[in-house]
């Protein structure tokens, strides 16, 4: 009688711990990712093989014990990012699942005259625990995504006896979590743990209301404005966007509707001034008129203060992007006491009631958010979760978020409160007013 038997065990711990520390990034869309995962492939193979005789028997046996553990731990500290954060158990940084492919054999064959009868075993053992631990602060700008779900495994297992009269027998199977299936053998607890120190938080930049006011003071020479003048307040975002970012600058400004202007003027003496014609052209012309009068470019009396140009004093703007956020978590379960918070956003209102020029750079708002995701569904509060125990605030609103750029201070020889755009303005959820 032949007899192959094999004993294998396999374990391995993938994890990123983070133990009082602050992860930061300092400019607009970038990341915080902390990603353990693993792509694994495994086979065991155990074979026993009677070549030829009167009598015989030939017998396997595998028993295999295979554990995996990918594991991202923060205790204490904080994580901010100006983008997204990331944690990802079981996935790799760009969020792609890990992946097992484990083939187990343990066959017999038995060339005999007379084989004797004999069942092949397999005994397979397997765990999987992707886990994240939030027990520290976890802030971003975006969406904070939290993955702890499983991977992607492919379990092949044959137990069988072939021999010259019967034939095959014995067993074997192929599952697939690709396609819903989990092998009897594997052993999972996979899931998010928020500690009772631990908070995550998406959409810390979700709201920004910035006045500016006060008449413009120059220096001895009259040409350089100062900022003592103009007051700037942060009714909303103050603790991101800062009033000592806002500065003061001399800009040229260009007078784009001269030519048209004085084209549409020749024109005008062509109609009576009942007709169609004279009253859709003069309605251009006292249009162009107020905002040419409006940027100083002509006075009241419709003469040309300047034809081409003009360098006026100016605040400038550093950029205002601003997002509502999901908190996303693809998990088996979530646990713990912690807090999950995610922010719609709301509003970007900029508001210049000075007599300078302003000029803004990018003023964005990129979603609108304040949802919390569970597996592809929508949280509205703790009990959904089944096994958590904390705090679950999300703050979707109805209505979509707007952006308001506009200018209302007075026509000055040296200034003019007319609004320069040298960015992108871009409502990915609402609508823009300016």
């Amino acid at each position: 009688m032949t007899v192959a038997k094999s004993t294998n065990t396999v374990n391995y711990d993938n994890g990123v711990s983070a133990t009082d520390s602050t992860l930061t990034t300092g400019k607009a869309d970038q990341d915080i990712t902390l990603a353990a995962n693993d792509e694994t492939t495994a086979s065991f193979k155990t074979v026993a093989d009677t070549q030829g005789g009167a009598v015989g028997a030939a017998s396997s046996e595998s028993e295999n014990n295979l554990i995996r553990s990918n594991k991202i731990a923060l205790s204490g500290g904080r994580l901010e990012s100006m983008n997204d954060v990331n944690l990802y158990a079981g996935a790799d940084a760009a969020g792609l699942r890990s992946i097992l492919n484990y083939n187990v054999v343990a066959d017999a064959y038995n060339k005999t005259a007379i084989p004797l009868s004999t069942n092949p075993k397999i005994n397979n053992e397997m765990s999987q625990a992707n886990q994240v631990d939030l027990d520290g602060t976890v802030r971003s700008v975006r969406h904070t995504n939290l993955k702890a779900g499983k991977g992607l495994t492919t379990v092949a297992e044959s137990a069988r006896e072939y021999n010259v009269y019967t034939g095959t027998s014995g067993t074997g199977s192929l599952t697939s979590t690709s396609l819903g299936e989990q092998a009897g053998s594997e052993q999972t607890e996979n899931k998010v743990h928020i500690g009772a120190n631990g908070s995550a938080t998406a959409g810390i930049h979700t709201d920004l209301d910035v006045t500016i006011d006060g008449t413009a003071k120059f220096q001895d020479d009259g040409t350089n404005a100062t900022i003592s003048g103009i007051g700037i307040t942060i009714n909303k975002g103050a603790d991101w966007y800062k009033p000592e970012d806002i500065t003061i600058m001399g800009v040229t400004i260009k007078n784009n509707l001269a030519k048209r202007y004085r084209e549409l003027n020749d024109q005008i003496t062509q109609y009576s001034s009942d007709s169609n014609e004279y009253k859709l052209i003069k309605a251009e012309l006292d249009g162009m008129r107020s905002q040419m009068i409006e940027n100083g470019f002509m006075g009241k009396e419709d003469s040309f203060v300047s034809d081409d140009e003009r360098n006026v004093a100016a605040v400038a703007l550093p950029d205002a992007v601003v997002s509502g956020v999901n908190v996303v978590i693809d998990a088996d379960s979530v646990e713990g006491n912690g807090s999950l918070a995610a922010k719609g956003a709301n509003l970007i209102n900029i508001e210049n009631k000075s007599d300078l020029y302003m000029q803004v750079g990018d003023v964005i708002i990129k979603d609108k958010g304040g949802q919390i995701l569970y597996n592809d569904s929508l949280i509205k509060n703790a009990a959904e979760f089944g096994k958590y125990q904390g705090t679950v605030t999300s703050s979707s609103l109805d209505s979509s978020p707007e952006i308001v750029i506009k200018s209302s201070g007075p026509v000055r020889d040296t200034t003019s409160p007319d609004i320069g755009i040298v960015g992108t303005v871009q409502n990915s959820e609402g609508k823009s007013d300016g």
